[in-house]
């Protein structure tokens, strides 16, 4: 299972709706796809449902405390205790409003997601069926990804403790690129103790090329990072902005080129990830037909 990381400290850059789409685009050529939603806004977890979560319901949250906690005799949250079908096909865990204190609880245990992440692995890969009958189907994932809180705390240094790569969602604005350099810092720390990490790419997001500063500054992050940027840019289209919850954002967009930009986005993550399928033609890229070299 590769994981990745959708990562920016800054909010409003499109983390949310990069996971959410890449993963559609994913499920919808039959590729094996889990997301887990990391940021107590539970944005992704209302898209994947179609709501919030309610106070009572588990969450990711209790998978990572409850490991935590484990020693002092506390319930345990396995992750296949966690997953369930969403809305649009494709599974998630869910996330809730208590990780916007999971800071302190993890200060010193950056290993658990990865652990819960290993776990759950192992589990799909040797078990006869799931724990939970809310998981889409049987068999391993491909991918993982992690939709990631706006910050470069704790809880963002255990996603990328546990992950293989990241994407760096970010728009063509000077407090995305000042912003950057911080994230950057970051991400050499957890390589130090992950040296499996690496960068996917950056990918700009609601670019509007009406205000002539937008293209200087994709020029600008081009010439500084070179290919480490993502060659699919997302414009800013309405259609995008206006998904709701619960609604397949391909669907909901079928006919205008956001299928086709985010299929662009996602061909670029399977090469980068090396499971691309060289016999694959753009004219596949919105069929249900399952990538022969997917499976990791």
């Amino acid at each position: 299972m590769y994981t990745i990381s959708v990562v920016n400290q800054k909010g409003g850059v499109g983390k949310t709706t990069t996971t959410i789409a890449c993963a559609t685009a994913l499920h919808h050529r039959d590729i094996r796809v889990l997301v887990i939603d990391l940021d107590s806004s539970m944005n992704t977890t209302a898209w994947c449902l179609g709501r919030h979560l309610e106070a009572n319901e588990a969450s990711i949250y209790d998978s990572l405390v409850a490991q935590k906690r484990g020693a002092q005799g506390e319930a345990d949250w396995p992750l296949t205790n966690l997953i369930e079908e969403s809305q649009l096909g494709f599974d998630y865990v869910p996330a809730n409003r208590d990780l916007s204190a999971a800071d302190a609880e993890l200060a010193n245990e950056p290993f658990l997601l990865a652990d819960r992440l290993q776990e759950l692995d192992d589990t799909l890969r040797s078990g006869p069926a799931p724990a939970s009958p809310d998981m889409s189907s049987d068999g391993p994932y491909d991918f993982c990804l992690i939709d990631c809180p706006p910050s470069l705390g704790t809880l963002v240094y255990v996603a990328l403790i546990a992950s293989s790569g990241l994407i760096i969602p970010l728009g063509a604005d000077q407090f995305s690129l000042d912003g950057l350099s911080q994230l950057l810092t970051t991400f050499r720390k957890a390589r130090r103790v992950n040296p499996d990490l690496e960068i996917l790419g950056l990918l700009l997001n609601n670019l509007d090329h009406r205000y002539g500063l937008t293209s200087d500054l994709v020029e600008e992050l081009e010439a500084a990072y070179g290919d480490r940027v993502f060659e699919t840019k997302v414009p800013a289209r309405a259609r995008i902005r206006e998904a709701p919850m619960g609604v397949d954002i391909l669907d909901h967009a079928s006919g205008s080129d956001v299928v086709e930009i985010y299929n662009g986005v996602v061909d670029e993550l399977l090469e980068r990830t090396g499971h691309a399928d060289p016999a694959r033609t753009p004219e596949d890229a919105d069929t249900r037909t399952r990538p022969q070299s997917t499976a990791v």
